[in-house]
């Protein structure tokens, strides 16, 4: 095993299982004690900004074969997110399966987690949020700052809306 291969398993050594080749740039936050698969060739480039990886007690996540995070990337499972394999997510972008709060009533309650699936080959822009119950199918792409919390249908591009 490289040099590098050997500090990258260290790095997730929090993790359930971490298949062959996976390389971490930089740094990775694993954080709560869930159930963390990651898959063969992911790259996390924390270099600039660290990766963050939050599980919650009872939660599953899952890095597909081939994934790339960019820096400042946020998973954040309290039930199941899935990443299939290829996808990548660049600089900033957020994938999480529960709001943590209700926007109105009783703010301390936390309310129940929708999974959330990104199937193969799905691209999330920078600074993009994938909400609760999205399930983003294979070859979709997000573009930078769009938030999404609905199934999207295979191969399409989405876009916000530009101002002038």
């Amino acid at each position: 095993m490289t040099p590098l291969g050997l500090l990258s398993r260290l790095k997730l050594w929090r993790c359930a299982s971490v298949g062959a080749r996976v390389q971490v740039l930089g740094n990775v936050y694993v954080i709560g004690g869930g159930h963390i698969e990651i898959g063969d060739d992911v790259v996390f480039d924390g270099r600039v900004v660290p990766v963050e990886l939050h599980v919650g007690p009872s939660a599953v996540l899952t890095v597909g074969h081939g994934c790339v995070l960019e820096g400042g990337v946020s998973l954040e499972a309290q039930e199941r997110v899935e990443l299939g394999p290829g996808c990548h997510l660049h600089a900033f972008s957020k994938v999480m399966d529960n709001h943590f709060h209700p926007v109105t009533g009783k703010r301390h309650e936390r309310p129940p987690s929708r999974p959330v699936k990104l199937e193969a080959a799905v691209e999330v822009g920078q600074r993009a949020i994938v909400l609760p119950g999205a399930w983003l199918e294979a070859r979709v792409k997000l573009g930078p700052g769009v938030v999404v919390a609905r199934r999207v249908k295979s191969g399409q591009v989405l876009f916000t809306r530009g101002t002038s």
